[in-house]
C-alpha cells in the first residue's frame, strides 16, 4: 500500500511539473513570437531557461534536502533525455535541417561543457571552486547570448519591427491573463518538484534502489517534459532552429548553472559520485553528444541516421539501467 501511494505522489509530482512547465514555457514562447528575435537566440536563452525550471528548482530544494544524488541524476538523466529522446525523435523525422550559425555556437560551447565535466569526473572533483567556475561559465554565457538579442533587435529595421508587433498585438487583459498563468506555473512546479523530492527518496530506501537510478530515468523524463512540449509545438510551426536552440541551451544551463549550484549548496563535501554512477553516465553522455554534433558541426545540417542513432542508444541505456534495478 505505502510503496502504491508513493508511486502515485511521484506521479502527482510530475503531472505538476508538466502543467507548471507548460505555462512557463508558453510565456517565453509568445515572448519570442511578440519581439521577432531570432529563434536560436530566444531558444537558447530565455525558453531554455524557462524550460529547465523544474530542474532548478529540483535542484535547490533537493540539495538544501541533502537529497544529491536525486539531484544529479535528474540533471543528467535530463540532458540524455534532450538529446536522445527528445532530438532523437524530431530529427528521425525530418528530412532535412540547416542548422544556423547560433545554433553551431551554443553546441560548441556545450562541447566544452561536457569536456569540463567529464575531467572533474575523472577526478572525481565537484566542489566549491568547480561550482563556481560553472556558474561563471553560465553568466559568461548569458551574458553573450543577451547582448546578440540586443544586436539583433537593433538591426532590424523599424518597418519590419512594426509588422512583427503589429501581427502580435496583445490587450492588457491578455497580458495580465499570461503573466498569472506564468506565476501559476512557477508555483505548480514548486509544488511538484517537493511532491518528487519525497516520494523518490522514500522509494529508493524501501525498494533499496539508488535514488541516482530513479533520477537519471523517471524524474529526467518528467523533468524534460517542459522541453518536449516546445519541441512538439515548434516542429508543427516548422521552427526546428527554435527546438534545437532551446534544447542545447537547456542543456547548458543544466551543465552550468544547475551543477554549479548543486556543487556550491554542498560546499562542505561537494558531490562525490561512485564508479557505477560515472560508468553509467559518463561514456553515454560523451557518445551521444558526438552522434549530435560532430555532423552538424562538419557539415552545419542534421540526418534522419542522427535520430535513429540517438533513439537507439536510448533504448539500450534504459535497458542496462533496468537490468542494474
Amino acid at each position: 500500500m505505502n510503496e502504491l501511494l508513493l508511486i502515485i505522489i511521484l506521479f502527482i509530482g510530475i503531472g505538476l511539473l508538466v502543467f507548471g512547465g507548460r505555462y512557463v514555457v508558453n510565456f517565453c514562447s509568445k515572448l519570442s513570437d511578440l519581439t521577432g528575435i531570432n529563434e536560436a537566440l530566444i531558444g537558447g536563452s530565455v525558453l531554455a531557461l524557462a524550460a529547465t525550471t523544474p530542474e532548478l528548482i529540483i535542484t535547490i530544494l533537493g540539495s538544501f534536502q541533502k537529497a544529491n544524488k536525486l539531484v544529479v541524476g535528474n540533471i543528467f538523466g535530463t540532458i540524455l533525455v534532450n538529446v536522445c529522446l527528445i532530438l532523437g525523435f524530431n530529427l528521425s523525422i525530418i528530412k532535412l535541417l540547416r542548422i544556423n550559425r547560433k545554433t553551431i555556437d551554443k553546441i560548441s560551447i556545450l562541447i566544452f561543457l561536457v569536456l569540463t565535466v567529464s575531467i572533474c569526473w575523472v577526478f572525481n572533483v565537484f566542489n566549491f571552486i568547480i561550482g563556481i567556475i560553472l556558474i561563471m561559465i553560465f553568466v559568461i554565457y548569458f551574458t553573450l547570448t543577451f547582448l546578440d538579442i540586443k544586436k539583433d533587435l537593433i538591426l532590424k529595421n523599424k518597418l519590419n519591427r512594426k509588422n512583427v508587433l503589429n501581427k502580435n498585438v496583445l490587450t492588457t487583459k491578455d497580458k495580465i491573463s499570461d503573466f498569472l498563468k506564468f506565476i501559476i506555473g512557477v508555483l505548480l512546479i514548486f509544488a511538484g518538484a517537493q511532491l518528487i523530492i519525497n516520494s523518490t527518496e522514500n522509494l529508493s530506501k524501501l525498494f533499496n534502489v539508488n535514488s541516482t537510478i530513479i533520477g537519471l530515468i523517471v524524474v529526467a523524463v518528467g523533468t524534460s517534459l517542459p522541453e518536449l512540449i516546445t519541441s512538439i509545438i515548434s516542429l508543427k510551426k516548422k521552427r526546428m532552429n527554435l527546438a534545437i536552440g532551446t534544447i542545447i541551451g537547456a542543456n547548458i544551463v543544466n551543465l552550468s548553472l544547475l551543477l554549479g549550484l548543486s556543487c556550491c549548496l554542498n560546499f562542505n563535501k561537494g558531490l562525490v559520485f561512485n564508479i557505477k554512477e560515472i560508468i553509467l553516465i559518463l561514456p553515454m553522455l560523451a557518445l551521444s553528444l558526438s552522434v549530435l554534433a560532430f555532423p552538424i558541426l562538419i557539415n552545419k545540417r542534421t540526418y534522419k541516421w542522427q535520430g535513429i542513432t540517438l533513439l537507439s542508444l536510448y533504448a539500450i541505456y534504459c535497458i542496462i539501467i533496468i537490468l542494474i534495478m
